[in-house]
């Protein structure tokens, strides 16, 4: 499977590390390490969803299988620390999952913390 987009639709409606052939495979196939294919996809995921391609759900989601695989101790032993962007893409997400008690209610937390910290990640990027 050499379309990373098709790659994020199928990591992103499992529900764990359970079955991570498909994203071993794709290193193989594409001569990339663990950590690039990790910055890769999560780049891919913040670029669609900066553009408005991908939902903040579906981002989130496939964010939080990629978590769980970098997180995995083989990933861990292999690659030396977490992956930057990946972590750092992943952490603008999981912003949402929890409630801050001095928000109001109606304050949307996508719009507030994910939107403005992906924006300025992908500046960084092209900075780079």
């Amino acid at each position: 499977m050499k379309d990373i987009l098709s790659l994020v639709e199928r990591v992103a409606r499992r529900q764990g590390p359970s079955d991570d052939a498909d994203l071993r495979d794709y290193c193989q196939d594409t001569q990339r390490s663990l950590r690039e294919f990790s910055n890769r996809l999560a780049l891919t995921l913040a670029r669609g969803f900066h553009d408005g391609q991908l939902s903040h759900d579906f981002c989130d989601e496939a964010l939080n299988y990629l978590f769980n695989f970098i997180m995995e101790p083989q990933f861990l032993e292999a690659e030396e620390g977490l992956p930057q962007p990946a972590f750092e893409i992943f952490q603008a997400f999981d912003t949402t999952e929890y409630y801050r008690g001095s928000e109001p209610p109606e304050l949307d937390p996508v719009e507030r913390y994910t939107r403005p910290r992906i924006a300025e990640i992908l500046r960084r990027q092209v900075a780079d």
